[in-house]
Order: C-alpha cells, then structure tokens, then sequence
C-alpha cells in the first residue's frame, strides 16, 4: 500500500484479506497451542552468528558488512520478542479469570514495545539514500527494509491482539475440553460466518447456540434416563 498508488477500494480488500488472515492465523495458534510453546524459536544460534561476524568485520573495518549484519540482528530481536509475546500470551489463557489474563496481556505487551523501543535507538533510514556499487550495502538496504517492515508489523499484530483477545479466551475454553478442532470447523462454514455477526450482536454465536442445545439434549436424555430407572 506504501509503494504503489492504488484506490482506496483496494485498501479497503487488502485490509480485509489480512484481517480474514489474522483469524486464520489465530485459528491455527490455538489449535497447536501447546505445540508452539514447546517449540517456540529464539533465533539464538542466529543471533550468536551474527554477532560473532559483525565483530570481526568491525574490526576490519568494513562499515556496510557490520551495517547488513547490525541490522539482521535486530530484526531477529525483534521477530523474538513477537515469538515470546505469543507465548506469554497462550499460558496467560490458562489464568484462572478474565481479569488476570487481561493484566497479563497488557504487562507482556509492555514489556514487546520496551524491546522495540530498546532496538529502535538508531535511525536507518538514510542509509537508503547512500549511492554506492556495493552488493553488501544493497543486502544490508534490504535488511533495513525489513526490519522496519516488521516494524509495522509488530505494531499490527499488538492491535490485532487486542482485537481477537475475547475470541481468543473463548477458543481457549474449548481447547482445554479438546474441542478446538470442531469449533475452528464450524466457525469455518461459510453460512456460520454470515450469521455469526448479527448473533454477536445479542451476545450469542453459533458455537454457543450449538453447545447450550447439545447440553441440552445430553441433560434431558439423562432425566429421562434417570425417571425410567427409578419407575
């Protein structure tokens, strides 16, 4: 949307693809929940490297080597703390109230914006304007790129936390119950989906709808069970 000069309709479908891609994705973390803080990538073998490299380069004096290099780090600081920030985030589920979770949330995202400030102390940008037949200084321009791209994309990601957060502790509930998987089906139906908006309006969803009647059925088979065994 920076680099082009396109109309505000088409905005308007790539906002809504990447918000549709933003469920998506939350659909998926949930679903492997336990698998993704098990699993969770630090980048510190990359991180190690890195460093390693830009101090011998520093020592050699090689100014764009270390520049490409600086920068790289940072974008895998940064890609760490989003990773971490997610984790924080899926065990603070498991609290035991909304509330506690809620103050979790806004703790651990605090903590996400310090290291990005921390990382952000120096200003890269005019280093895109230097002019030089250099291959080091065009990969290290594309790493600046990059992390400021990912920039964006922290900030996007906290908001769309904040967005999703009811959604999230809601499939939560289901995933300790091992349901997720049906849930993330159902909420997947096409037809689910265009009536699931006007549900939310009276503070319902199909989900619920789906799980209040199966409750339902399951306690009156059981009383009926119940009255013909003691008659």
């Amino acid at each position: 949307m920076d680099d082009h000069n396109i109309t505000q309709e088409t905005i308007q479908e790539i906002v809504s693809e990447q918000e549709l891609n933003y469920d998506m994705a939350l659909d998926e973390l949930m679903a492997n929940k336990n698998s993704y803080i098990k699993n969770l990538n630090l980048f510190s073998s990359e991180i190690f490297s890195l460093k390693k490299i830009i101090s011998i380069n520093r020592r050699a004096g090689n100014t764009y080597a270390v520049l490409r290099d600086e920068v790289k780090v940072k974008s895998y600081t940064l890609v760490r703390s989003q990773n971490i920030l997610i984790k924080h985030i899926l065990l603070a589920l498991d609290l035991p109230d909304r509330e506690s979770f809620e103050e979790a949330l806004n703790n651990y995202i605090t903590q996400n914006q310090l290291e990005v400030q921390k990382i952000s102390n120096v200003n890269y940008l005019d280093k895109l304007n230097i002019e030089a037949n250099s291959k080091t200084l065009l990969q290290a321009k594309k790493n600046i790129r990059e992390f400021y791209a990912l920039k964006e994309i922290n900030i996007d990601m906290v908001n769309n936390i904040y967005k999703l957060e009811k959604r999230m502790y809601r499939l939560n509930k289901y995933s300790r119950y091992h349901l997720i998987h049906v849930v993330i089906y159902i909420n997947s139906l096409a037809i689910v989906q265009a009536v699931n908006p006007i549900l939310e309006l009276y503070g319902l969803s199909v989900i619920k709808i789906f799980f209040i009647t199966f409750l339902f059925v399951l306690i009156y088979t059981f009383r009926k069970f119940v009255y013909v065994a003691l008659e």
